[in-house]
């Protein structure tokens, strides 16, 4: 009862024989050592006890995290997606579109710049390479695509700014009128090579050229944002369907341009552009296939 009475009057010293509760009912003998000491000794102890319990707790929700993305083997949450149905098949119309551009411009450089306008041969190479150089650029866009959203998207902005860049581009080259050729016409439709009827036309291959490389530099952009969504779509695939979306994307894109390239060697093959052929497409209508083809696509991304 004695030591009782100094602690309600203010005394927080010790007593022989007493003993400290400290860090959830552990006792520490008082006797040899300071009250201070002994406090912050407990206060460590359940400091750690505490950072224990608090790692335990995340490492349980990131399992059951884990466990909820990779269900069935997918690499990420979400439901699967299949692109082949109406919602989704403005997806792969584009891909078919990017294929026709893809392998359709570069399939007249040829015939037009070498045949018809008998360009020199800087032009020709620098014509070949420009309806390709948006290309090296992809990353850049890729980089647009996921660090710069429009309005809270990622994907679909660029998909239509990139479909309508190609579009009004593809009308203009579809609507300019094409020069006389540079050989005078025979009357089989073939060109007297020793006969010069228009030397200005191998001037104006630098401006179709150019309205080349910005078609494709619209359906380039259309292309990355779509490339972006397809890593998302497949993302979701489970293990045993893993890749599917990504082959059939790119073997629609090939089957477009194997449409456009045999488009061009069939109907470019005139002798105004240097083929066989008594009958021929013109470039203005190689072009305006294109551009009905590219609407098709388009419009399902919109």
């Amino acid at each position: 009862t004695l030591p009782s009475w100094p602690r309600r009057h203010g005394w927080h010293g010790r007593f022989p024989g007493d003993t400290i509760a400290v860090a959830h009912s552990m006792e520490v003998e008082a006797p040899g050592k300071d009250f201070t000491s002994v406090i912050e000794k407990g206060a460590e102890q359940e400091k750690v006890q505490v950072q224990v319990i608090d790692a335990v707790d995340v490492k349980v929700i990131n399992q059951d995290s884990e466990a909820d993305c990779k269900k069935g083997g997918a690499l990420a949450s979400g439901e699967e997606i299949d692109i082949w149905t109406f919602r989704n098949i403005g997806f792969i119309l584009q891909y078919f579109a990017v294929g026709l551009i893809y392998g359709g411009l570069p399939a007249t450089v040829y015939g037009f710049f070498l045949g018809y306008l008998n360009v020199p041969g800087y032009i020709y190479a620098t014509a070949s390479v420009v309806t390709t150089l948006p290309w090296s650029f992809k990353v850049a866009f890729g980089l647009l695509n996921d660090c710069l959203p429009i309005r809270g998207y990622r994907r679909k902005p660029y998909m239509v700014l990139g479909w309508s860049i190609c579009f009004v581009v593809l009308v203009i080259l579809s609507w300019k009128p094409l020069p006389e050729p540079y050989y005078c016409l025979l009357p089989d439709g073939g060109f007297d090579e020793d006969k010069v009827c228009n030397e200005e036309a191998q001037m104006q291959g630098g401006s179709f050229a150019l309205l080349m490389c910005l078609a494709a530099l619209g359906y380039v952009i259309a292309d990355v944002a779509a490339d972006g969504l397809m890593v998302e779509f497949a993302q979701r695939e489970p293990e045993e369907k893993r890749g599917t979306i990504q082959t059939t994307i790119y073997l629609v894109r090939t089957l477009g341009m194997v449409f456009a390239v045999a488009l061009v060697g069939i109907g470019m093959n005139g002798k105004e552009y240097q083929g066989t052929f008594d009958f021929s497409l013109t470039y203005s209508q190689v072009v305006l296939s294109a551009r009905l083809a590219h609407s098709a696509g388009g419009a399902e991304v919109l």
